[in-house]
Parts: structure tokens; sequence; C-alpha cells
């Protein structure tokens, strides 16, 4: 190998890895204008669900607000779990494995 071919072959490198480094950066740039849009939208999407909520002609069960893609307050659950004692005094027994 000459030493021509061997800077050839390193320009190209160069050429690739910088094209590479540019792609990156835009895509970078890209999720954080994507991320940016969603916080955006979200905020949005917030304060006309509460605008909802908060009309008296409609509330927080309202089926416009079910119509606008939210889910209405009686549909939400809480998020806690049932204790196991609900279970054991339905059955008589406990939870654990005998």
């Amino acid at each position: 190998m000459k030493l021509a071919d061997f800077k050839e072959v390193a320009k190209e490198l160069e050429a690739t890895v910088a094209a590479m480094d540019r792609i990156n950066a835009l895509a970078r740039g890209g999720i954080k204008a994507r991320a940016e849009a969603e916080k955006k939208s979200m905020r949005l999407s917030k304060r006309v669900s509460m605008a909802i909520k908060s009309h008296p002609d409609h509330g927080e069960d309202s089926q416009l607000l079910r119509a606008c893609g939210f889910k209405p307050e009686s549909e939400i659950r809480s998020g806690r779990r049932r204790s196991n004692t609900a279970t054991t005094q339905e059955t008589g027994q406990s939870g654990l494995l005998q």
C-alpha cells in the first residue's frame, strides 16, 4: 500500500465521521425540539381539561370531557392497592399459603 492510498482511505473515514456527527447533532436537536413540544402540548391539554372540569355546565364527569379524550373523574382509579385484609375478611383465610 502506498502512502497516497492510505491518505485517501483516511480522508473517506474523516468525511464519514463528519457526516455522522452532523446527523447526530440534527437528531439531538430534533429530540430536544420534540420534548419541548410535548411539554407545551401537555400543559395546554391540562388547561383544556381543567377548563372543562371547572365549567358549570360540564364538570368533572361530563361527556364533553370524554369527547375530548380525557378520562372522567368517576373512572379514575385511586392508585392504591387493596390490602389483604379485605380478602381475609371475605373468605376467612389468611393471604399466606399454608
